[in-house]
């Protein structure tokens, strides 16, 4: 450029002034042209380093957990188990309504043939989800216990002794993000689970298979396995006070049982007795295997198509 500018200096005329000028735009071009690259690249990296601190902060802002409380298990605690099996892709339908098998772990017999039946179901077109509870798993929301009191009253009622457990079966069903509610299906001493769950949360249906006649036909069971009514800070009279389901079984509700039992299901067990839940009597039920689930499968698959589902 210097060059350039000493021979415009030393030309004359004006043809001469041109051919220097023109030549001087040829050098120059190349050179504007790299600074102007030079000045853009950091420009660029700005606009990049500017984007990846707002997606850096986006994602923080998404793993900030929200007002609803979300429990997290201790690593030490046992945690529930939990089974999804999808649609088989051969079935000829491919049901909406997801089917949900409760189980508590402690409670032996509440879990039997349920992994069978799950599998069953899967191939018949149904989402199916296995979730036992253990016992021990701690309720992200203890209850509260109230005053103490020196005699107990007509008013004061025992606290439910499922809370924990319901808590927990809630946490586990919404790590599985169910787009309708399920249908609940338990056995033996896992319809108390069940029973407690609905009684707080909705349900398409429920399926209760040998279910105990009340709460205080299984009260000894209970407290063996840990499980009580009320709280520490309760007189032992509460405590001891007998405690039932009070839900309205105002949704489709069906009790499974054996003929020997049935009769009992018909006098003892209150959503027979006072609100006409069905009541379907099947041989081979004890055990949760064999012959005695495929029956199940199929009978319960009839009532499910009878109310809808």
């Amino acid at each position: 450029m210097r060059q350039i500018a000493s021979e415009a200096r030393k030309g004359t005329g004006t043809e001469h002034t041109s051919r220097v000028y023109s030549k001087a735009a040829e050098v120059a071009e190349p050179d504007f042209q790299l600074r102007h690259s030079v000045l853009q690249v950091p420009s660029s990296l700005a606009v990049l380093f500017r984007s990846q601190s707002l997606y850096s902060q986006h994602k923080a802002q998404r793993s900030i957990p929200r007002s609803r409380s979300i429990w997290t298990p201790s690593t030490l605690t046992p945690k529930p188990s939990l089974i999804v099996r999808e649609p088989d892709p051969g079935a000829t339908r491919e049901v909406p309504t997801p089917l949900v098998f409760v189980s508590v772990r402690e409670w032996e017999g509440s879990g039997d043939g349920f992994d069978q039946m799950s599998a069953l179901y899967s191939l018949r077109g149904y989402r199916s989800i296995t979730i036992d509870i253990p016992l021990s798993s701690p309720s992200p929301h203890p209850p509260l216990a109230p005053p103490r009191r020196a005699t107990p009253t007509a008013t004061q009622k025992p606290l439910s002794p499922f809370t924990g457990l319901t808590q927990a079966l809630r946490a586990s069903l919404r790590l599985t993000a169910l787009a309708w509610p399920p249908v609940l299906l338990a056995r033996g001493m896992g319809c108390l689970l069940a029973q407690a769950y609905v009684s707080d949360f909705p349900v398409k249906a429920l399926v209760l298979l040998q279910p105990p006649t009340s709460v205080r036909s299984v009260a000894d069971r209970m407290r063996d396995l840990g499980v009580k009514p009320g709280s520490p800070e309760q007189s032992r009279e509460v405590q001891e006070a007998e405690w039932e389901f009070t839900y309205e079984p105002r949704f489709p509700i069906l009790v499974v049982d054996t003929p020997p039992a049935a009769e009992k299901q018909r006098k003892e067990n209150r959503i027979v007795r006072d609100w006409g839940v069905e009541l379907l009597e099947l041989e081979g039920l004890d055990g949760g295997d064999g012959d005695g689930v495929g029956k199940v499968v199929t009978e319960v698959e009839r009532w499910m198509d009878g109310v809808g589902i």
